[in-house]
């Protein structure tokens, strides 16, 4: 049986120098080029140092999560030059073992060095061309490659002084095209590459010292596509079977196991086979590759480096589903985590790059998860109770609201905040946004109370235990009362001996004063709102700059008085002014 172990994605830059610039006038000359190595966290963003000539094995062991970046840095006669130009990407560490730069000499453009060393000529003849090419040892099966050789540099023969360059203009841009450089401007920061423009190019411009600009060079770069995935069997598949080299297009490498030695297809089978042989051409051994496929794998303070893949992926054993994984994302905002489901969005646990979760299943201490109407899902906890000693109780959060609930139906107490109401459609909140119930005809026989509210306050202030208010009604009720009575009735209750504004707060007033005092009605008063004022000293004078209107005498003015000991006066504003009645002892 064949078994994908994991999908490794990754990318590979290329890049192409552009030619040889135009030939100078008098000026300063190259003395001499070379090639720097530098270290950075992403393969987009080249690094701002190149500080190696060469990549050891401990330098790259000790960066596995860089990448290495190649530049070229000019030499000039005047002893000037510190730009580093043609910059590309060789690879991630994790994949490398060393990389070196090499050197070759020839006696034409057009022919490539026979020879490489590691050192930058010495004196070479005039009418020579210098070369360079970067070694790249490669980690696991420790091969070596080389980029293409690229010419560097010219010793030219005896001539006039030439003019030199100057400095060296580096600019960027991303385009949908790989042969073609993309128009516009350009800039001297890297952009990202994107879906619709994936390559990245260079151009590179030099400047001579007569004011005058070579012709641009170019270099490109692009995310390389993903390669062919390992397949790995234990034996030969029984039955017939075609085995895949992963050459063109093909999607898989098959390697397999023979008596404890690996093999891997060379030359794809041209149909598929129930006799295949390791001597049919097809095979090759592969001396370094280990599998680390096993039943149990023990690792002590262990460390897994995924060599370049940015995501594990978790599959069903019986039919292949995909139902989690974990991936390295790009935005915040993307699914770094997912169990499952097929993708985070299916699943019902997932988890952002940026730490959020996503739970639409499973219990979080005593609340489960769960489905409730419209798509929408609930936290629910029930407690059962213990018999002689607590009644059983829930609780519900949902898109309706909040509910509580103690006992059982029928003899219990409910609180709720929310809606179940609709009037066509549309919320009404006919039993109130909240609600306290409760219903005892099994409970103790003691006195019952569904909502008890308290206050204790702080010397100097107001301490208010209930505050309502209700508006925009044909009747705004701030209080409605069903059924039963108001007991304990304690209206608002004041001693002045002096002048005095009233608020919608008081309610009965008490006057002691011995002489005259000024009690000054509220300025914007509310329908409905009146007072109770007991005179017990002298006179007292009511004002108001909307009216007050004597009952007795029909008078309206801006102030009346109470003259007489003992008397008592209610006032009430009708919507337009205020009204006054009186009894006098």
């Amino acid at each position: 049986m064949a078994k994908v172990l994991a999908i490794v994605t990754g990318s590979i830059s290329f890049s192409q120098r552009g030619e040889k610039g135009e030939k100078g006038d008098n000026g300063v000359g190259v003395k001499g080029f070379n090639t720097y190595y530098g270290l950075s966290s992403s393969k987009s963003s080249p690094p701002t140092t190149y500080s190696y000539d060469t990549l050891s094995e401990t330098i790259i062991s000790q960066n596995s999560e860089k990448y290495v970046w190649s530049a070229d840095k000019v030499l000039y006669t005047d002893g000037t030059g510190d730009d580093f130009i043609n910059a590309y990407c060789i690879g991630k560490c994790s994949d490398l073992t060393s990389v070196k730069e090499q050197y070759g000499t020839s006696a034409s453009a057009g022919t490539k060095p026979s020879s490489w060393g590691y050192s930058y000529p010495s004196n070479p003849a005039n009418g020579t061309y210098v070369w360079s090419r970067d070694e790249i040892v490669w980690a696991g099966d420790n091969s070596t490659t080389h980029s293409d050789a690229q010419l560097i540099g010219y010793i030219a023969v005896n001539g006039a002084t030439g003019n030199g360059i100057k400095s060296t203009e580096v600019t960027y841009k991303i385009g949908s095209s790989g042969t073609t450089p993309p128009e516009g401007t350009w800039d001297t920061r890297v952009p990202n590459i994107t879906d619709e423009n994936p390559y990245l190019w260079t151009r590179t411009i030099f400047v001579y010292t007569n004011g005058k600009h070579s012709d641009p060079s170019f270099s490109v770069a692009t995310r390389g596509t993903k390669g062919a995935l390992m397949r790995e069997h234990d034996g030969f598949e029984s039955g017939k079977y075609k085995y895949l080299s992963g050459s063109g297009a093909e999607e898989y490498i098959d390697v397999v196991c023979i008596k404890g030695k690996w093999w891997q297809c060379i030359v794809t089978y041209d149909d598929k086979t129930d006799t295949p042989s390791l001597d049919d051409g097809h095979w090759e051994a592969m001396n370094s590759y280990k599998s680390i496929a096993t039943h149990l794998l023990l690792a002590e303070n262990a460390t897994i480096n995924m060599l370049g893949s940015n995501q594990i992926n978790l599959y069903t054993p019986s039919n292949g589903a995909m139902f989690g994984s974990f991936r390295v994302v790009e935005d915040v905002n993307d699914w770094s985590l997912w169990l499952g489901g097929k993708d985070g969005n299916s699943a019902s646990f997932a988890v952002t790059r940026g730490g959020a979760i996503k739970a639409t299943a499973g219990t979080i201490g005593s609340f489960i998860i769960r489905g409730s109407q419209g798509g929408y899902y609930e936290l629910y906890a029930n407690y059962g109770g213990v018999i002689n000693f607590s009644a059983p109780s829930s609780i519900s959060l949902n898109s309706r609201g909040i509910s509580v609930s103690t006992g059982v139906p029928g003899n219990g107490a409910q609180f709720f905040f929310g809606n179940t109401e609709d009037t066509e459609g549309t919320p009404s909140w006919t039993n109130g946004a909240l609600r306290i119930m409760l219903n005892t005809p099994k409970g103790a026989n003691t006195d019952q109370s569904a909502a008890y509210i308290s206050v204790i306050g702080t010397s100097g202030y107001t301490a208010k235990a209930l505050e309502l208010s209700a508006i925009g009604g044909t009747k705004s009720h701030a209080i409605a009362i069903n059924n039963g009575d108001v007991a304990g009735l304690r209206p608002s209750f004041a001693n002045i001996a002096s002048n005095y504004t009233l608020t919608e707060y008081d309610h009965t007033i008490e006057c002691y004063n011995s002489s005259v005092i000024t009690i000054t009605l509220p300025y914007s008063p509310k329908y409905g709102q009146c007072y109770t004022v007991i005179q017990r000293g002298g006179r007292v004078i009511f004002s108001s700059s909307k009216g007050i209107y004597d009952a007795r005498s029909t008078v309206t003015g801006t102030t009346w008085n109470s003259d007489s000991r003992g008397q008592v006066s209610w006032i009430w504003y009708n919507g337009s002014q205020w009204i006054v009645s009186y009894v006098v002892s």
